[in-house]
C-alpha cells in the first residue's frame, strides 16, 4: 500500500469514527468571518497544550486553520483563557478560547501575518496529499538527543541538566528544579526562553533560529 493510500485509509476511518463533538468543531470558531478568511483542514493528531495554570495536557486536534484550531479534550477552560498548544511538525500556537464546545473548546490564534501565511501554505500542503513530515511542512526538525548540559539560569545560577531532544528552534531538557515559563536562559552558547514545563522538565524556545546544528552543542558536555 502506498503512503497515499494509508493516508487516505486513515482519513476514512477517523471520519467514521468521528464524535459528535468532532462533528461540531467547524461551528467552534469566534466567527463566520474566520471561517471565510482561512480554509480549515481536518486534521486528527495528538496536541499538547498549556492552560493558564502552566499545565501540560493532552489532547487531540480536530481542525485547524491559519487562524484557529479546536482541541478535542476533557478540560474545558474558560472563555478567553490563554493557552499555548504544540503540534509535532506544525509547530507552536499560542491565543485565547474563543469558544467551548461538549468535549473540546477552540482558541483564535494570536500571531503574525507572516506566520498565518506560512501555516496556511503548510496546511495548503497537506490538503493536496503531503505528510506532516515532510520537509516543506516540518516547521523544525526534531532530534533526539541524551547529552548531558548546564544550564544558566537568569540571576547566574548553574543548573545541571539533560537535553532530550532538540531542533533549530529549541530543547527539551530534563531538570528537577524547574525554571519558571518565561524566564530567559542560556544552554551552550544559546540564549532561550522557557515556554513550557512538562513532568520531567521544561522546553526552552530560542530568541533566533540557530544558524547551524553545531552552534546549539558548542559549550554542551
Amino acid at each position: 500500500m502506498t503512503q497515499r493510500q494509508s493516508r487516505q485509509t486513515a482519513d476514512n476511518a477517523a471520519t467514521n469514527e468521528s464524535t459528535d463533538a468532532e462533528n461540531d468543531s467547524s461551528d467552534n470558531y469566534p466567527s463566520g468571518l474566520e471561517k471565510r478568511r482561512h480554509t480549515r483542514v481536518t486534521l486528527h493528531v495528538p496536541v499538547r497544550f498549556l492552560l493558564p495554570d502552566n499545565i501540560e495536557r493532552e489532547g487531540q486536534l480536530l481542525d485547524i486553520s491559519a487562524g484557529g484550531l479546536a482541541i478535542k479534550s476533557t478540560e474545558t477552560p474558560n472563555i478567553g483563557d490563554n493557552v499555548i498548544a504544540y503540534i509535532d511538525n506544525l509547530g507552536r500556537f499560542a491565543g485565547a478560547v474563543a469558544r467551548s464546545f461538549d468535549g473540546g473548546f477552540a482558541i483564535e490564534i494570536d500571531s503574525t501575518q507572516r506566520k498565518q501565511d506560512r501555516l496556511a501554505e503548510q496546511l495548503s500542503l497537506y490538503a493536496s496529499g503531503a505528510a506532516l513530515d515532510t520537509p516543506q511542512i516540518r516547521q523544525h526538525v526534531r532530534e533526539a538527543m541524551n547529552k548531558n548540559a548546564e544550564l544558566r539560569r537568569s540571576d547566574g545560577t548553574k543548573i545541571q541538566c539533560r537535553i532530550t531532544d532538540m531542533s533549530l528552534g529549541g530543547l527539551a531538557i530534563e531538570i528537577a528544579d524547574r525554571p519558571p515559563i518565561g524566564e530567559i536562559i542560556q544552554i551552550g552558547n544559546m540564549e532561550g526562553r522557557v515556554i513550557r514545563h512538562s513532568s520531567y522538565g521544561i522546553g526552552i524556545e530560542f530568541g533566533t533560529i540557530a544558524p547551524r546544528r553545531r552552534g546549539l552543542t558548542d559549550g554542551i558536555s
